[in-house]
């Protein structure tokens, strides 16, 4: 299956988690600006965290989708939408073949990631799908997206989300989103002091585990009938 690029957007790159291990021979690490919202959107769809997923830069890009695909948005908020109706960002979203998806100038932040079930299938270069622009090595064809590439994923298989897979053949809406989202809010470190009175230590870093929260809701729009859920739960901002 192949996502057409209509328009690339400013600066539209195929970026994962990066290249190491050949710095010592002028190789950059490369790799997602944001390495939180890239993660969120990968595990929004299934991904391993090192699948590769589309850097957004401040203006994006317009997409054409060749069959129903899985996808999520997370990061920057620069407007998404499908068919004049706001794309929900932080959760999967299984779209229509040809939906086009097409994003403004950014409202909020700088940068979003776009992940797709399966994740872009570019080949690796030295053990990364990650671009390093400036040595037009790896992503695709070293370089960032032009009109009229065509962006290979795999085939979205239904099964993997049945709610979502329910809702969009049950109405003739462009795409279907569940309700809950995914996110990380800043836990702020407490200070302690130290037994027996003095100054305050230094505080403890809250591992990135505790910053994460799962929000869950009740129904995937257009599917009536989806028992009402919540969970919180944590995930290692490391663990590859």
């Amino acid at each position: 299956m192949s996502i057409e690029v209509l328009r690339p957007g400013l600066l539209t790159i195929v970026q994962n988690l990066g290249r190491f291990g050949y710095q010592r021979y002028g190789v950059v690490a490369s790799g997602v600006m944001d390495e939180w919202a890239a993660r969120l959107a990968n595990a929004a769809v299934g991904n391993d965290a090192r699948d590769a997923a589309l850097e957004i830069t401040l203006q994006g890009p317009v997409l054409r989708f060749g069959a129903p695909a899985l996808v999520a948005v997370c990061g920057a908020d620069l407007a998404p939408h499908i068919a004049g109706e706001a794309f929900p960002q932080g959760r999967p979203v299984l779209v229509r073949a040809g939906a086009v998806l097409e994003f403004r100038a950014g409202a909020q932040g700088c940068r979003a990631y776009l992940a797709v079930r399966g994740g872009f299938q570019v080949p690796e270069v030295l053990g990364s799908r990650s671009t390093y622009v400036r040595a037009a090595l790896g992503g695709l064809a070293g370089r960032a997206l032009r009109k009229g590439d065509q962006l290979l994923v795999p085939s979205y298989a239904p099964g993997w989300y049945p709610a979502l897979d329910r809702a969009l053949a049950a109405g003739d809406e462009p795409f279907a989103a569940p309700r809950w989202s995914v996110g990380f809010t800043a836990v702020p470190a407490r200070a302690r002091r130290v037994r027996g009175g003095g100054r305050p230590a230094a505080p403890r870093a809250v591992p990135p585990a505790r910053a994460l929260r799962l929000r869950a809701g009740d129904a995937c729009r257009g599917a009536a009938g989806v028992s009402r859920t919540r969970a919180r739960a944590g995930a290692d901002s490391r663990g590859d």
